[in-house]
């Protein structure tokens, strides 16, 4: 009468003091019969009271299986190759077909069993859901004939933002007739995201069961809508089923990538998943995938910069680093460092995950997270293909970082970029990756710096006196009162910010005897950087003033960055 999955239960309703064994045992026959007609959900909800809510829970986190609260926008998917017409007596449902994964609805704890049975059936992996009974009901319903598709670009996020519309308005909106699609909302953020050029898009789990979009542009983290409870569930199961993560995990951290179409458009990101205490929270980096590389004379460099940059194209064998925080640019600059070096005398290859930009006469390897092959797997591999440039797409862990030194031992050029807040702080950040400091100085010869700024929008741009405080900041004491700066009002061109687009500022270390040695010795930060000045270094504050001088961005973007 009963099946293994309904033991389960059973078991966990009584440790929790929901169900006692003589409630069980009182059932008559009829009762009885209808867990094998209706199944375990519905007796417990028809005969013993329990409460539906709570019951979809406990099989959710018996099972761990994701509980779907809403199915707002959802409805019955047929699926080629299940019988579609039968499925929903059995209290199974598909919901949502992405790519090669069904998600499946269920009443009842699911028995593995069946979920093999469906995905072989269907050819599809399957992602099972719990829903309540009364969820369930509601996908059976038919769509309306009268209900028309809702034209994605076409769709405000306001009329959907817990702020704008007010929590009340979030408490019914389930029941909201042709309230949006999940699909549909997803597509409309990807798409706003597009259109004013953000660099991430973060999905974040409120206290209040809500779900808080932010966009990341220019560099600033501004929010864009908050998701009622309805869209907390289901939007971010589309997300993982369009990602190379595993759609079954649940509060573990996760990282991979995930490709949406839009319109004509093909975006590819970087996706991160990492448990919070209320739910998921998603991190998407949008990735340019590119046919076009920066010349050099487009990066934004500085002629003092310019120069000490074609200084690096001249070594023969070296170690070149590219650093800055993340979302920095510092790949970019990378690979206008490699078509600088690309002509037919020169073998030139990358390791990389994914390949943001295609370069013609560069072989390109797509290794690391999600990828049949590792980043170290694929620089020891190059090791044997008479390689004169090896580029890595990021140094992260020892075992790469050492393999990189080794390339630049063995005489080839090698590059990587490194997660780091300025040139001079990514040699303590390598040595801390593990990596020999006398190795180090023996094959470093420099290191490229950089961070963005905003820059002011031309629109509405004026001139202006910074008051002593910021002008201290910046090292600015005893300034001509006559020297101006300037800023932005704020206008509809830059939604009233001020700022329209971002410019990156360097600092580029040259590696030579003198600072060779300092490596070697372990010396401070300071020395470092003082002995760095005396060959002509220059910093990012320093760049950052002069761009501020410039009129391109202002002071304080330059103080809070540097």
């Amino acid at each position: 009468m009963f099946r293994n999955e309904d033991i389960k239960l059973l078991q966990a309703l009584i440790q929790k003091n929901l169900l006692k064994n003589e409630d069980i045992s009182k059932l008559d026959v009829t009762e009885k019969k209808s867990i094998l007609a209706a199944g375990i959900t519905n007796t417990l909800i028809k005969y013993l009271k329990i409460n539906e809510v709570d019951l979809a829970k406990i099989i959710a986190e018996e099972f761990n299986i994701a509980y779907l609260s809403s199915v707002a926008g959802l409805s019955h998917v047929e699926i080629p190759g299940l019988p579609n017409d039968t499925l929903p007596r059995y209290r199974i449902l598909p919901i949502i077909l992405e790519n090669k994964e069904m998600t499946v609805a269920f009443v009842d704890p699911p028995s593995q069993k069946h979920i093999d049975q469906l995905e072989k059936a269907a050819n599809l992996r399957l992602v099972p859901v719990i829903v309540t009974y009364s969820t369930f009901q509601k996908l059976l319903k038919p769509k309306r004939k009268d209900s028309k598709a809702v034209d994605v670009s076409k769709l405000n996020l306001e009329t959907i933002d817990v702020v704008q519309q007010g929590e009340k308005w979030a408490e019914t909106a389930d029941s909201i007739p042709n309230f949006p699609a999940a699909t549909e909302v997803l597509t409309r953020i990807i798409e706003q995201a597009l259109e004013v050029d953000t660099s991430d898009i973060h999905f974040e789990p409120t206290a209040k069961g809500y779900l808080k979009i932010r966009f990341r542009i220019d560099g600033v983290l501004q929010r864009i809508v908050t998701l009622p409870n309805v869209l907390k569930s289901t939007l971010p199961m589309i997300l993982k089923q369009n990602a190379t993560v595993d759609a079954f995990k649940k509060q573990q951290i996760q990282e991979g990538y995930i490709k949406f179409t839009v319109g004509e458009n093909k975006i590819h990101a970087r996706i991160n998943i990492i448990p919070t205490n209320f739910g998921d929270k998603f991190t998407l980096r949008i990735l340019t995938i590119s046919l076009n590389v920066l010349k050099l004379e487009e990066l934004g460099l500085s002629q003092h910069d310019t120069n000490r940059f074609k200084h690096l194209l001249t070594y023969p064998d070296a170690i070149i680093l590219f650093v800055g925080p993340s979302g920095c640019g510092k790949t970019t600059t990378m690979y206008s460092y490699l078509e600088e070096m690309n002509d037919d005398s020169m073998n030139i290859a990358t390791v990389e995950n994914p390949i943001e930009c295609v370069i013609d006469n560069i072989n390109q390897t797509t290794a690391g997270s999600g990828q049949k092959i590792s980043y170290s797997e694929g620089i020891r591999a190059l090791f044997h293909h008479d390689v004169d440039l090896l580029s890595l797409g990021e140094l992260r862990g020892k075992d790469e970082s050492e393999l990189l030194i080794e390339a630049g031992l063995t005489g080839m050029i090698a590059c990587s970029t490194v997660q780091a807040s300025d040139a001079i702080k990514s040699l303590y950040r390598i040595r801390n990756l593990g990596v020999n400091e006398e190795d180090l100085a023996l094959v470093l010869r420099g290191v490229v710096g950089q961070r963005f700024v905003r820059k002011i929008c031309p629109d509405c741009t004026e001139k202006y006196r910074p008051d002593s405080e910021t002008l201290k900041l910046a090292g600015l004491i005893n300034l001509p009162e006559d020297i101006l700066f300037s800023r932005g009002k704020g206008c509809k061109t830059c939604l009233g910010t001020g700022y329209l687009g971002r410019i990156p500022l360097f600092e580029i270390l040259l590696v030579n005897d003198t600072i060779s040695s300092l490596i070697h010795k372990g010396s401070t930060y300071e020395e470092i950087k003082m002995a760095a000045q005396r060959f002509g270094f220059t910093t990012l504050k320093y760049d950052g003033l002069r761009k501020a001088l410039a009129g391109i961005t202002t002071l304080e973007e330059v103080n809070r960055v540097t």
